[in-house]
């Protein structure tokens, strides 16, 4: 879900089209910033970014999008 997300944002700006999926009408958050995704539970510490995992792209990436989104808007 958050390639698509990043996709239709870059999409829109690189063809200069307004967006699809509106932030208003999704519940979609970036993912917390854990070490393994596997092991996940309810107790998982949520780690800084500064701390670099795997999910630190997706989160960074996540917040890319959204300001590519007020760029295009």
């Amino acid at each position: 879900r958050a390639y698509l997300y990043h996709a239709d944002r870059s999409y829109s700006m690189v063809l200069g089209r307004p967006y699809a999926i509106q932030d208003e009408y999704t519940t979609t958050l970036p993912p917390n910033n854990v070490l393994d995704l596997t092991k996940l539970t309810a107790n998982s510490p949520t780690l800084p970014l500064s701390t670099p995992t795997r999910m630190t792209f997706v989160i960074l990436r996540h917040q890319l999008a959204y300001l590519i989104g007020k760029m295009v808007q």
